[in-house]
C-alpha cells in the first residue's frame, strides 16, 4: 500500500522536464501565420526560411537596410508544437527577456523540498507517521488541483512551493513507516523494492507526456494518481515502533497481534521491556521530540553531518543527470535522437535492474554499498567529461546512463542507511532534513 504513493510522487517530482521544455521559438510577425503560409503556397520551405523575414514581406526584400531603424521588442511568440503543444514556458513566455525566470520554477520547487523535509519530520516524530502521510497528502491532493487551474505565473510558484512540501512530507513520512514496519532481515529488499514504484512513475510519465503533450493534462493525470494512493494510505496501521516510543503500547499490541497472526507468528516476548529502552537512550523524561535531539549527543551530531554532505552530493548528481540527459538541444546526450519521450523513458526504466542490484550489494553492508556506488557514479561521470572533451558523445552517453545507474543505488541506499543510523524518535526527522 506504501510503494503506491510512489508512482504519483516520482512523477510531481520528475513533470518538470516536460513543464519547462522550451520548444524552438520565433517572434509572431503580425498578420502572417507560418502554418497558413506553408499551406497555400507551393514552394516548400523549412523553419529557418520561414524565419526569414523576406519570405513574409517579400517586397520589403527589394530596400537596403536601413542603420537607424528601431529596434522594436518582441511581444508575443510562435511556437514549434511538434514534441510538446503546452508548457510552462509556452503558457507565459518564459524566453528571451524572460528566460531567466524558468529557474524559478525549479528554485521553488527545491525550497518546497527544503521546508517539507523539516516540517514533515517534526509533524511524524510528534503525532504519528500515518497522521503525517494522510494529512500532508490530503494538502498535495488540494495544491495539486490547485497548480493545474493556476492562471498567474507568480501564483503557480507559490501552489508548486507548497505542493513539494506536502508531497515531501508525506514521502518521507511513507519511507520511515515502511522501514519501522519491517523487520532487519527483510530490510535491504524491502527498502530498494519501495522504490521500484518511483523507477516506474518516472517511465509511466513519459507515455503520458507522449500521449497528451500538455503539462496541465499530464499533472492532473498525477493528481488523479494521487487520490487513488490516498485510499490505500487510509487503511495502513500505525508504526508500532513510534506507537511504544509515545507510551501507547496498548495500540502497538494490537498492530502487533494482528501482524502476528497474518503471519502466524507469536508476539515477542520482551515488548514490555523495551517499551522506553530506546526513549531512555535519547531523551529526558517526558520529553517531547525535537530537532535539536538530533545535535544533542556527540555520536549523532558527527553521524548526521556526514550524512548531511552525502544527501547533497547525491541529490545534486542525480537531479543533474536527471535534466542533463532530458536535455535535447545537448547533441549526443539522447539514446535516440529526436525522441524526447523515449529517451526519458529509457531513463527510468534502467533505474529497475539498479534496485534489484542494491538487494545484492546491500549483502556486503549499508557502508560498504554506499562507498562503491559514490565512487562508481564518480568515476563513471569523469570518464563522461572526458569523452566529452575528446568528442566522443556516444560514449559519454554511457557513461552518464551508467553513473545515473549508480547515483540511483546510491539514493537508494542512503535513505535506508540514514533510517537506520538514528534512533525511532527522530528518525524522520533526520531523514526529512537530511534529504532537504
Amino acid at each position: 500500500m506504501i510503494s503506491v504513493q510512489q508512482v504519483p510522487h516520482a512523477m510531481f517530482n520528475l513533470s518538470v522536464v516536460y513543464m519547462m521544455y522550451q520548444p524552438d521559438h520565433w517572434c509572431k510577425i503580425p498578420f502572417f501565420n507560418a502554418e497558413v503560409f506553408s499551406q497555400t503556397n507551393s514552394t516548400s520551405y523549412t523553419w529557418d526560411d520561414v524565419l526569414n523575414s523576406r519570405i513574409a514581406f517579400p517586397t520589403a526584400a527589394n530596400y537596403s537596410d536601413a542603420d537607424d531603424a528601431p529596434v522594436v521588442r518582441c511581444e508575443q511568440w510562435e511556437y514549434d508544437q511538434s514534441v510538446m503543444e503546452k508548457t510552462v514556458v509556452t503558457e507565459w513566455n518564459r524566453v528571451c527577456d524572460n528566460n531567466w525566470s524558468r529557474a524559478h520554477v525549479h528554485m521553488s520547487y527545491s525550497l518546497g523540498y527544503l521546508v517539507g523535509g523539516l516540517l514533515g519530520g517534526f509533524v511524524s516524530d510528534r503525532y504519528g507517521r500515518k497522521t503525517a502521510i494522510y494529512g500532508f497528502g490530503i494538502l498535495s491532493m488540494i495544491f495539486g488541483f490547485l497548480l493545474g487551474y493556476s492562471r498567474e505565473f507568480e501564483i503557480f510558484l507559490v501552489v508548486r512551493f507548497l505542493l513539494a512540501a506536502s508531497n515531501e512530507a508525506a514521502d518521507l513520512a511513507a519511507y520511515v513507516l515502511c522501514m519501522e514496519i519491517t523487520g532487519k532481515e527483510y530490510r535491504s529488499i524491502v527498502g530498494s523494492l519501495l522504490q521500484a514504484p518511483w523507477a516506474c512513475g518516472y517511465a509511466f510519465l513519459a507515455l503520458v507526456a507522449y500521449l497528451t503533450k500538455s503539462w496541465t493534462a499530464i499533472h492532473m493525470i498525477t493528481v488523479g494518481l494521487h487520490c487513488v494512493a490516498l485510499v490505500f494510505i487510509h487503511f495502513l496501521p500505525e508504526s508500532p515502533r513510534w506507537l511504544i516510543m509515545m507510551n501507547r503500547v496498548e495500540d502497538a499490541e494490537k498492530i502487533i497481534r494482528k501482524a502476528c497472526k497474518n503471519n502466524n507468528s507469536s508476539l515477542p516476548s520482551d515488548l514490555g521491556l523495551i517499551r522506553h529502552a530506546e526513549k531512555r537512550k535519547w531523551m529526558k523524561k517526558d520529553e517531547r521530540p525535537h530537532y535539536f535531539h538530533l545535535f544533542r549527543a556527540a555520536e549523532l551530531r558527527v553521524r548526521n553531518i556526514m550524512l548531511f554532505i552525502i544527501w547533497i552530493a547525491t541529490a545534486l548528481v542525480y537531479y543533474g543527470l536527471v535534466i542533463a540527459l532530458s536535455d535535447q538541444s545537448s547533441p549526443g546526450r539522447s539514446v535516440f535522437d529526436g525522441n524526447f519521450f523515449l529517451n526519458n523513458a529509457i531513463a527510468g526504466a534502467i533505474e529497475l535492474p539498479t534496485l534489484a542490484a542494491c538487494v545484492f550489494l546491500l549483502k556486503y553492508g549499508r557502508k560498504s554499498s554506499q562507498m562503491i556506488t559514490l565512487i562508481g557514479a564518480g568515476l563513471l561521470l569523469m570518464a563522461a567529461m572526458l569523452a566529452m572533451y575528446n568528442k566522443r558523445t556516444t560514449m559519454a552517453l554511457i557513461f552518464m546512463l551508467l553513473g545515473k545507474v549508480c547515483i540511483q543505488g546510491a539514493f537508494n541506499i542512503l535513505y535506508i542507511f540514514t533510517s537506520e543510523l538514528n534512533p525511532t524518535i527522530v528518525r524522520n526527522t533526520a531523514v526529512g532534513i537530511s534529504s532537504m
